[in-house]
């Protein structure tokens, strides 16, 4: 008998089952094949990389200012806002990265 914490697999996908039984997450599975990408430059990447870790600060200020503003939660203000500094200073060093690499004909 499967139980509903058990991982299911379909067609190389691994599907994690939650408590919850309307949620369902697809994971790509050992056996599943590789996406296909589209062939991207350094720059390219190291822009992507400054995207990334600059939605991540953003995600990360916007959750210490919520919890700002619960009494009981102002202990995690610090290392919630410590950790969104961390993810801009990423972003503005892959930033600096993609400054420094060539520009392609593409972008």
């Amino acid at each position: 008998m499967r139980r509903p914490w058990m991982p299911v697999r379909v067609r190389g996908l691994t599907a994690l089952c939650h408590h919850q039984p309307a949620r369902l997450v697809m994971a790509q599975g050992p056996d599943s094949p590789a996406p296909e990408r589209t062939p991207m430059t350094a720059r390219h990447d190291a822009l992507a990389d400054a995207r990334d870790a600059a939605a991540r600060a953003t995600a990360l200020a916007r959750e210490a200012e919520r919890q700002a503003n619960y009494p009981d939660h102002h202990h995690k203000v610090a290392a919630l806002a410590a950790a969104g500094a961390l993810w801009a200073d990423v972003a503005r060093t892959h930033a600096a990265i993609a400054a420094h690499l060539p520009q392609t004909e593409e972008g």
